[in-house]
């Protein structure tokens, strides 16, 4: 970490089977993400973790910095994922490297998702810098999670990018250097998730807290987070703005790429000094803290996917978000309904002189002033799981009531259909995040 002055698509999750779990979460259920969230694994966290402690030293000006970054993308190569890429870039006279890992999305005209943390460390004794907090944590966590959806088969919508930062402690270069990359490609990026420092906990406090840094633009983004963690985890969130230009998310975010950020609340009383080994770390407090960014950056992809189909439908048939959300028990939905003109051959009245809407100046249509109107909620699985209303609506502003009170806490979707036409039909959908 640096430290400067101044159309609804569900999840599909397959071969998912739960297995050992080491700190244990307040969700057991039938919930993708708690079953997908069951494979984070603190042996497997622990061992990235001291793999990149025992390079004794992993900064920046030290020789060694080539075999670090090629130990990562072995990581990621032994998941079994295959577009990995070490990425040079020049730090003063040196040749630094970003590890990438990609996850190809399905949906190829979506905006990606990046997940990143820096890998080097820093200390008053250069060749001496274990770095095990700052920021082996970090790193370890992007691995994980990587891990875990490999592990489960996991197809993501958007395609998701897996990012170790090289010299992030001369001044976050390596975040940078990706940053100014995404531009010149023309690639746009809907989300920035986060890992600098997630190890140290007092152990002589009983809390568990853990501080998620929000930037501006990205407030409902870090409540996201912060209810993906109360509910996934045994975290308490605090959001802050601390520590915000300090480490690669800053790189994002004044570019104003929506990002969120994680960090230890108990701030590391070693960090940067050849004293920051593993020894000192709460290895089931860091992997909570994977568990809960995996689990925001599951429902992220679910919730993103959403975005076309919302971005498509049309005004006049709208789906407003619902309220409260996230909620507890019950929430509000909104929804707006008009009336339609549809063609109908040998019905209606005649439209003559000119040409009509549809082309054809003899066109016979109808107005109507009913819809078909079908309201449903479904789980990331496409299971739906509530019918809200299903039938005959004339134009006009409605609003229904989910009582949610039986489900389990998770992210739903409520899908808005309206037939428009004979033929046609509009689909209209929100995410909501349901926090018990």
């Amino acid at each position: 970490m640096t430290i400067r002055s101044s159309a609804f698509i569900p999840i599909l999750v397959a071969g998912l089977t739960v297995v050992g779990v080491g700190q244990s979460s307040r969700v057991r259920s039938a919930d993708p993400i708690a079953d997908m969230l069951q494979r984070v694994s603190d042996s497997s966290y622990t061992s990235y973790v001291k793999g990149l402690e025992a390079f004794s030293t992993r900064h920046a000006r030290q020789p060694n910095r080539d075999s670090v970054a090629s130990w990562i993308a072995h990581q990621f190569r032994a998941m079994g994922l295959t577009d990995v890429v070490v990425d040079s870039f020049a730090y003063d006279t040196t040749r630094q490297w970003n590890v990438i890992a990609t996850m190809a999305g399905t949906q190829l005209s979506a905006d990606e998702i990046v997940i990143g943390g820096h890998y080097d460390s820093q200390s008053f004794i250069p060749w001496q810098a274990p770095g095990a907090d700052d920021n082996a944590s970090g790193t370890s966590a992007v691995l994980e999670m990587a891990r875990v959806l490999r592990a489960c088969a996991y197809v993501p919508r958007h395609t998701l990018r897996f990012v170790a930062f090289g010299a992030e402690e001369m001044g976050l270069v390596g975040s940078e250097w990706f940053a100014s990359r995404l531009a010149y490609e023309l690639r746009t990026v809907s989300l920035m998730i986060n890992f600098d420092m997630i190890g140290t906990r007092r152990a002589d406090q009983p809390d568990r807290d853990v501080s998620v840094v929000w930037y501006d633009g990205a407030y409902d983004e870090a409540r996201r987070d912060s209810a993906m963690l109360s509910t996934y985890t045994t975290l308490t969130p605090t959001l802050t703005t601390a520590y915000r230009t300090a480490s690669d998310s800053w790189s994002f975010a004044k570019r104003g790429i929506k990002s969120v950020f994680h960090i230890e609340h108990d701030f590391s009383t070693v960090y940067h000094t050849p004293n920051d080994s593993s020894t000192r770390l709460d290895f089931a407090y860091a992997t909570d803290i994977v568990r809960g960014g995996l689990a925001m950056l599951l429902a992220s992809d679910a919730m993103a996917a959403t975005a076309i189909a919302e971005e498509s439908a049309p005004r006049e048939w709208s789906l407003e978000q619902n309220y409260p959300n996230p909620f507890n028990g019950e929430t509000v939905i909104r929804y707006q309904v008009v009336g339609s003109e549809e063609k109908e051959s040998g019905r209606g009245y005649q439209v003559s002189g000119e040409k009509s809407e549809f082309g054809d100046p003899n066109t016979q249509y109808q107005v109507t002033n009913t819809r078909h109107i079908s309201l449903r909620i479904y789980d990331l699985l496409g299971r739906p799981v509530a019918v809200l209303v299903n039938g005959e609506k004339p134009a006009g502003v409605y609003t229904v009531t989910w009582n949610a009170a039986g489900m389990p806490s998770g992210v739903y979707v409520a899908r808005l259909e309206v037939a428009a036409g004979s033929r046609e039909r509009i689909v209209d959908v929100k995410r909501m995040v349901l926090m018990k």
